[in-house]
């Protein structure tokens, strides 16, 4: 992130996540495996205006070993060239295979 949008994230951050239950408009991403196979992350994301820009905030959910859950939330700019709406991409595979998998 450009350091003249670390100020501007920061505070889109706090007025996005100061709505009550934003929370609730999170999509999922994607989960992850350590490399036992054992499930360790998931990340859920939103697209949301503030001050006259669109912000992607990313929720990462980060599992331990004993099952006990930490999260990082964060806001970065929402470039439309470069980010990927993964229901979209998920239908387009979807559509591409001539056989349900």
């Amino acid at each position: 992130m450009k350091d003249s949008d670390k100020e501007p994230a920061k505070e889109a951050l706090i007025a996005i996540t100061g709505i009550r239950d934003w929370y609730k408009n999170l999509r999922y991403r994607y989960s992850a495996l350590d490399e036992n196979s054992d499930l360790n992350s998931h990340e859920f994301y939103l697209a949301a205006q503030h001050a006259g820009r669109t912000w992607a905030v990313v929720v990462d959910q980060s599992i331990s070993y004993y099952g006990k859950s930490s999260f990082s939330v964060t806001a970065e700019p929402y470039d439309p060239k470069t980010y990927v709406d993964y229901a979209k991409a998920l239908q387009a595979a979807t559509k591409s295979c001539p056989v349900p998998q």
